[in-house]
């Protein structure tokens, strides 16, 4: 099988946060499992540790092209197969012109395609459903996007439950907690 050359368009920041960046090195650890090639296109601002995924994968990032005809001079310039978009704030028309010019798309989403004509579309949240699809549809807890680092955390089994006289909470407030909730909760 011949190396596919894989292009993800995503950002991560403080206000924006890292969920899009962190599910799609999951998607990215998969390709450079099976020897292919992995390129990042977008900003990481100010979350060092998760600019650090990146190269510590030997993933590089270059600045992420906006327009959809940009995308796809990006795409052309590096010769990519596939474009993976994971952004609410890229122009819905960049799939379709990704599409246009022969490159594979895969829009990562949540509830709402934006009108992304895609080839396929990624929804891994639970009970997402959608009407007709001009792309293949993968939806639901069936597609979870975990990198291998979380897959390898997981017990073989699940813990027996036992009672305990005060109860333990975990909140998670993404890799930011972008809006200073954790304090408050605390």
């Amino acid at each position: 099988m011949s190396t596919v050359r894989v292009g993800v368009r995503c950002d991560a920041g403080p206000v924006r946060g890292v969920g899009h960046l962190v599910r799609c090195l999951a998607l990215a650890e998969e390709f450079l499992a099976r020897g292919h090639r992995v390129e990042f296109f977008g900003t990481v601002e100010q979350v060092g540790w998760a600019a650090r995924q990146l190269a510590d994968r030997g993933i590089p990032l270059h600045p992420g092209p906006e327009r959809p005809d940009d995308l796809v001079a990006t795409a052309r310039r590096h010769r990519l197969d596939v474009l993976v978009l994971d952004s609410y704030e890229l122009d819905p028309a960049g799939a379709g012109a990704l599409r246009a010019a022969g490159v594979v798309t895969l829009a990562v989403v949540d509830g709402d395609t934006r009108g992304q004509d895609a080839d396929v579309y990624l929804d891994q949240n639970l009970g997402a459903t959608y009407g007709p699809l001009p792309g293949r549809l993968l939806a639901g807890t069936a597609y979870p996007l975990l990198r291998d680092r979380v897959l390898a955390a997981r017990p073989a089994a699940p813990r027996p439950v036992t009672p305990v006289a005060r109860p333990r909470v975990l909140a998670f407030f993404g890799g930011t907690d972008a809006f200073g909730a954790a304090p408050v909760l605390a």
